[in-house]
């Protein structure tokens, strides 16, 4: 009952952001989001920190929440929650590896997934990365994107999990949920790159129609010289969209502690990691999906560990709006 009571002041609040600010100027949200934020912070009088929501699966692949099944609320409530419902085979397949809980936990610094309590790589966030994913939601059309932006970077505030729990394949020793004191996110542990074991550069420019050039030289000429670029082409209207709010470059940067991504130099969330991370993910995936002895995967287990240890940096480019001043691209900064 507190979770429910929880969820409608929440959508109360949301319903009244959205009212009040249906149509506001630039200048306005932009002001708006410094003030939340900053009264956030400096008051220390907002925070939205609740308990875990357990939920279970049967072997069936049947959703059920304390005991009620995706079924049953349909039936008596008329709301809808079967697309949660998984396909026998999934719940199958992770009974056979021993799954028995996946957490989602997301707190002040990012959201992150734990298989058997075990942590995999994650988003992480700070306030000027919240900020500018923000900003990029008007570049898409997202409804309400205005209120987004002012209400996004409060995330930092917030402590919300979910942990989906599957039957326990017989004679298995339950393996116990991470506690609630357990931090939200298990950040990186990566020392700084001094002597990468690989050095990637690259810059690709793109045309107005979504053609990429590499090297100075246009699609065109790299099909001359028998240089396919076509996989690598972008949708046209994204790059007017890019355009449009004279977003002149996105730089991606691999670091030990994973990867980052800056828009006009300004930071996006990223794909944090570190070695346990990584492992946790290769050998979930090899139990899945049973390819642990495939050449393929060997391949990319020994791979994958060493691109944390490279320097790869890539570079696509935008065309310049007219009467916009070039913005140039700043040296990531290191990790």
């Amino acid at each position: 009952m507190k979770t429910r009571r929880w969820i409608i002041v929440l959508l109360l609040i949301v319903s009244l952001l959205i009212s009040a600010c249906a149509q506001p100027s630039a200048s306005s949200t932009e002001a708006a989001a410094k003030e939340v934020i900053s009264y956030a912070e400096r008051s220390e009088r907002f925070a939205l920190k609740l308990p875990p929501l357990y939920v279970q699966y049967g072997a069936d692949g049947v959703l059920s929440v304390a005991g009620i099944s995706t079924t049953q609320l349909y039936q008596w409530t008329g709301i809808d929650l079967r697309g949660l419902n998984l396909q026998p085979w999934v719940v199958e397949r992770l009974v056979a590896s021993n799954v028995q809980h996946i957490e989602i936990s997301e707190g002040g610094d990012g959201v992150a997934i734990y298989v058997n309590g075990e942590p995999l790589p994650y988003i992480a966030w700070d306030t000027e990365s919240l900020q500018t994913m923000a900003d990029l939601l008007a570049v898409f059309d997202v409804p309400y994107a205005s209120v987004l932006k002012v209400v996004l970077p409060l995330v930092q505030f917030t402590r919300l999990s979910l942990v989906a729990q599957f039957p326990i394949q017989p004679g298995a020793e339950p393996i116990p949920v991470r506690p609630r004191t357990a931090p939200a996110v298990v950040a990186p542990r990566a020392e700084p790159l001094t002597s990468p074991v690989a050095i990637v550069r690259l810059d690709i420019s793109y045309d107005e129609e979504g053609m990429p050039s590499l090297f100075g030289l246009d699609a065109r000429t790299l099909a001359t010289l028998g240089i396919d670029v076509r996989p690598l082409m972008l949708n046209a209207d994204i790059v007017r969209r890019f355009k449009a709010h004279n977003i002149q470059h996105v730089h991606f940067v691999n670091r030990p502690d994973g990867v980052h991504i800056f828009v006009n130099n300004k930071p996006l969330p990223r794909l944090a990691w570190d070695e346990q991370h990584l492992d946790n993910a290769l050998q979930l995936y090899a139990t899945l999906s049973g390819l642990g002895e495939n050449p393929l995967f060997n391949l990319i287990s020994q791979v994958l560990p060493e691109l944390r240890r490279s320097d790869v940096d890539l570079l696509l480019r935008f065309p310049v709006p007219e009467g916009e001043e070039p913005i140039p691209v700043l040296e990531a900064p290191a990790q």
